[in-house]
C-alpha cells in the first residue's frame, strides 16, 4: 500500500528528490506495486512445484505469463487503435497483469491438487511448524 499510495517516499530512499527519473519512477512504481502480492503467491507456487520435483509445470506457467507480458508490453507502452499508450507506466502495468495471472494460475493448481486449503491459508501457523523453518532459515542466514 505504501508503494502504491506514497511512491515518492519510497523512491526518496534511492533517488534524490530532483532526479530526472522521478517523473517516470513514480507512475511505474504505483502500477508495479499492484503485482507484488500476486508475484509472491506465484513464487510460492513455483517453489511448491519444485519441491514436488515437478519443474515442467513452473516452466509452463512461466511461458504463459512471460508470453502475456510480451504481448501486453507494446500495447500498454505504445497504445493500440483505441487505447493511448501509458509509456513507462504501461510496462509496469503489463508486468503487474502477468504476475497476477501467474498468481491466479498457481492458486488454481495448488487448490486443485489439494496442496493448499482455505483453512490453511487463513489460520495462524503453529509454532511447531514454524520452528523448523526458522531454524533452517537462520542456518542459511548465518552462512
Amino acid at each position: 500500500l505504501i508503494l502504491t499510495g506514497m511512491p515518492r517516499t519510497s523512491l526518496g530512499l534511492v533517488l534524490p528528490p530532483d532526479a530526472a527519473a522521478m517523473e517516470f519512477a513514480i507512475p511505474y512504481l504505483r502500477w508495479r506495486a499492484l503485482g507484488m502480492i500476486p508475484a509472491l503467491f506465484a513464487s510460492t507456487g513455483f517453489a511448491a512445484y519444485r519441491g514436488l520435483l515437478n519443474t515442467v509445470t513452473p516452466l509452463k506457467v512461466s511461458l504463459v505469463t512471460n508470453g502475456v507480458n510480451l504481448l501486453l508490453d507494446p500495447i500498454f507502452i505504445f497504445g493500440a487503435s483505441i487505447f493511448s499508450g501509458l509509456g513507462v507506466a504501461g510496462a509496469a502495468l503489463a508486468t503487474a497483469v502477468s504476475e497476477t495471472l501467474g498468481g491466479l494460475i498457481y492458486a488454481r493448481l495448488l487448490f486443485r491438487r489439494k496442496l493448499v486449503s482455505w483453512v490453511g491459508l487463513l489460520s495462524t501457523p503453529k509454532w511447531s511448524s514454524l520452528k523448523n523453518i526458522i531454524a533452517g532459515g537462520a542456518a542459511i542466514l548465518a552462512r
